[in-house]
């Protein structure tokens, strides 16, 4: 819901600044995460860490501006390749550090973001030139405004009701299959890790 926002303010300052600033967000969120000594905390944290990836719609905006119309499809593919490798990677890396320390992979994933906003900051150019940026509009940052828009697509929602589908079931497998897997069948985080990146590969 906050990705309107974030992509209005990109419109207005820039991309560069608000990606730096969401990769810092989710930097803090990890590193409070594993920190964590409530469940008041978590809950807190999660609501940051939610915020941060609608930092995906700004890094989106980031390849067009930089990409010639007829590259898009191309750099947008290549994107959702690092994305994929990510979800093969990312569970099972998670789930051979959580065997040594359940904070660890929390930390790792803190160091990897660090090590992202220090690109951004050093090397990371801004792609959107200052007479190419438009005014706040609150219009476009308001969450049910853009669904207004989605909603007046009469011929995309079909496709869009598809999209929504398929997310749903991906984060109910990522948010149960842990719990499941441990109650039911005993297993460890690693063998969690194993077969979640399994899930990615497929």
């Amino acid at each position: 819901t906050i990705a309107p926002l974030m992509g209005a303010l990109s419109d207005r300052f820039g991309r560069r600044p608000v990606l730096l600033a969401g990769l810092s967000g989710l930097a803090l969120s990890f590193f409070v995460t594993a920190a964590a000594s409530a469940l008041w905390i978590l809950v807190a944290v999660r609501l940051v860490s939610g915020a941060t990836q609608a930092n995906a719609a700004v890094a989106a905006a980031y390849v067009a501006d930089v990409s010639a119309p007829d590259e898009r499809p191309r750099r947008y593919g290549q994107v959702g390749a690092m994305v994929g490798i990510g979800f093969i990677l990312g569970p099972l890396v998670g789930g051979l550090l959580s065997a040594i320390d359940l904070r660890l992979p929390f930390e790792a994933a803190g160091v990897l973001a660090t090590c992202n906003v220090l690109y951004g900051w050093l090397i990371l150019p801004e792609s959107l030139s200052p007479t190419h940026r438009q005014p706040l509009s609150w219009a476009k940052a308001n969450p049910f405004g853009a669904f207004a828009h989605l909603v007046k697509m009469s011929d995309m929602l079909p496709w869009l009701f598809v999209i929504a589908c398929t997310a749903l079931t991906q984060f109910v497998v990522q948010t149960t299959w842990v719990l499941f897997t441990q109650f039911k069948f005993g297993w460890s985080p690693a063998e969690t890790g194993w077969s979640l990146s399994a899930i990615g590969l497929m």
